[in-house]
C-alpha cells in the first residue's frame, strides 16, 4: 500500500479485504507534515491478526503476512 498518506484510512476501508489477504506491505513513511503513518499501520495490520515479518527503516516499508499464508519469509 502507498497511498500518499492516507494508508492508515486505506487499511481501516479494508477489513474484509484483509479477512482474505495473506500478504501486505505497507510504504509508511513521515508524508503527513513529517509525521509517519507507520504506528498508525502496524497497530491496524497487529489488530486485523497480521505479524509483522521485516521492516525495511531506511525506505519504511514494513511486510506483514497473516494466519492464511504459511510459507516461509
Amino acid at each position: 500500500i502507498e497511498a500518499e498518506g492516507f494508508e492508515p484510512e486505506v487499511l481501516a476501508g479494508a477489513t474484509e479485504t484483509l479477512k482474505r489477504t495473506k500478504l501486505v506491505t505497507v510504504d509508511a513513511g513521515e508524508e503527513r507534515l513529517g509525521e509517519s503513518t507507520a504506528p498508525s499501520c502496524v497497530n491496524l495490520l497487529l489488530e486485523s491478526g497480521f505479524q509483522l515479518r521485516r521492516v525495511f527503516l531506511r525506505r519504511g516499508i514494513f511486510l506483514f503476512s497473516s494466519a492464511l499464508f504459511d510459507g516461509a519469509l
